[in-house]
């Protein structure tokens, strides 16, 4: 039994916001833009509503063919995160888009990516996805660090 989509939402705002204030803290806190990490989270919790509903949606849609939504938690979260890091970017400094934008998209590629499997199991069971949510975000700064390490590698 499938968690109601309500669940999903309530889930991935806590996702989003949760990672969106503690792996930018961990990036930018050094560099000096405190704000941005309340920009991110905010813009996190917000894409969280749409990411729930429509990870729901697909989820319920392939019924038992489940398996072929494995792959979902790396492209999911690095397309959230590069989002949010791209309109955060945008507002605090045009120049910082781009470098922002790879950060978020590694950051949530790599938390999504690495909690997805494990939640996907939870909801279908019908239990708290919240069991991996918390660790995800509590985990996120880590993700933040290598993010920030690979933009610079990039960049």
């Amino acid at each position: 039994m499938i968690a109601p989509r309500s669940v999903w939402i309530r889930d991935f705002v806590l996702f989003g916001g949760g990672i969106g204030l503690l792996a930018p803290l961990v990036m930018l806190l050094p560099m000096g833009f405190p704000a941005l990490a309340l920009i991110v989270s905010v813009g996190g919790s917000i894409l969280g509503v749409p990411v729930g509903a429509a990870l729901h949606g697909v989820t319920v849609a392939a019924g038992r063919h489940v398996r072929w939504l494995f792959p979902l938690g790396f492209p999911v979260g690095a397309l959230a995160g590069a989002t949010t890091g791209w309109v955060a970017g945008s507002i605090i400094d045009d120049g910082l888009k781009i470098p922002i934008a790879l950060m978020g998209g590694i950051t949530g590629g790599l938390v999504l990516g690495g909690v997805w499997l494990p939640y996907l199991a939870l909801q279908l069971r019908g239990r708290s996805g919240l069991l991996v949510v918390v660790p995800g975000v509590l985990l996120s700064p880590v993700a933040g660090g290598i993010a920030m390490i690979t933009m610079f590698q990039v960049l």
